[in-house]
């Protein structure tokens, strides 16, 4: 599931996509996050088979999404 947190401006730094604020709670998956594909993963997900846990990935990577109300 998409959350909302990049870090396209700059890497390393996570801020919510919507606002630019600064992400100040994570829960990274251990080793996470690994800029795996060449320096192009610039967006986080919760992913299921991790517990929910956060991992970074292409932006254009087709998942769910999480909304705030």
């Amino acid at each position: 599931f998409w959350i909302g947190g990049t870090d396209i401006e700059k890497q390393g730094d996570w801020v919510w996509s919507t606002s630019q604020t600064d992400i100040t709670f994570t829960d990274w998956h251990p080793g996470k996050p690994n800029n795996k594909e060449g320096n192009n993963e610039h967006c986080i997900y919760m992913k299921l088979a991790d517990d929910l846990e956060w991992n970074d990935s292409r932006c254009s990577n087709i998942k769910r999404f999480i909304c705030e109300k």
